[in-house]
């Protein structure tokens, strides 16, 4: 297996040597008695310089300066290489660029950032779409919920005024009740002691009297304070036509239902 010999010296970018730094070889590719991996370790002298017996192959450089290693590139040593040989020279730096390599090169990377960017542009435009139907899918979401809410908040106030009226109406059937409750009452009390010999009679709304027995028609305008002996008294039902009416007596200070007799005593 062949060998060839690198030689030079190493300085940092201010032109000064780099004393004793280490040049660390480690191999890419297998060819005769070396292997994928193995590593090679040389230290240059005190300034800077460095020979090194290089086995035929593709090597990663590695660099130490006292810091730690760094990688500087990889290096191709074949029959033809020439020896001795600097590592600059295997590594493609020997050559001071130019203002027109420079400005080759910038045109390059600027070519192929055009390049990229059109490519990319078709991808762009892809998910530029897919958005635009995703915001107006969820435009439309929103519209639709919009409308819900609008009709829930109609069917919320209708509900509310229903309620209202109600109430309302519940309010008066109340004051009604309480109000034909009194005249009842009025009717049944009695300002004396003694039988009660009266009657009150409630009857429906379409009541027409029966018999030579003549009746007393009251309502809430007119309700007597009192009530005469031997005479019946005409209330319409405060409970409606359609509504079974218990009536009790107030005598002496007692309510009982009618067919009860009670004395004075």
């Amino acid at each position: 297996m062949g060998y060839k010999v690198l030689a030079g010296g190493i300085q940092d970018p201010g032109s000064v040597v780099e004393p004793n730094a280490i040049i660390k070889l480690i191999a890419k590719t297998n060819v005769g008695s070396v292997y994928k991996g193995g590593e090679s370790i040389s230290l240059c002298d005190t300034s800077g310089n460095y020979s090194i017996n290089v086995a035929y192959g593709l090597h990663d450089v590695m660099i130490d300066y006292g810091e730690g290693y760094n990688f500087v590139g990889q290096i191709q040593v074949v029959d033809d290489t020439p020896t001795p040989i600097a590592l600059s020279v295997l590594l493609g730096y020997e050559q001071v660029p130019t203002n027109a390599m420079v400005l080759a090169a910038q045109q390059a990377a600027s070519d192929a950032a055009a390049s990229a960017a059109s490519a990319a542009s078709g991808g762009d435009a892809s998910v530029i779409a897919q958005n635009t139907a995703d915001i107006a899918t969820n435009a439309a979401a929103i519209a639709a919920n919009t409308t819900d809410i609008a009709t829930n908040a109609t069917a919320i106030a209708a509900n509310t005024t229903d309620i209202a009226t109600n109430a309302t109406a519940i309010a008066a059937n109340t004051t009604d009740i309480a109000t034909n409750a009194t005249a009842i009452a009025t009717l049944q009390s009695s300002s004396g002691s003694g039988s009660a010999q009266g009657a009150v009679l409630i009857v429906p709304s379409n009541y027409t009297p029966v018999g030579d027995e003549p009746d007393t028609v009251v309502t809430d305008a007119n309700l007597p304070t009192t009530i005469t002996n031997n005479t019946r008294y005409v209330l319409t039902s405060p409970f409606g036509d359609n509504c079974e009416v218990v009536a009790e007596l107030y005598i002496n200070g007692l309510w009982s239902a009618p067919g009860w007799l009670f004395d004075a005593t």
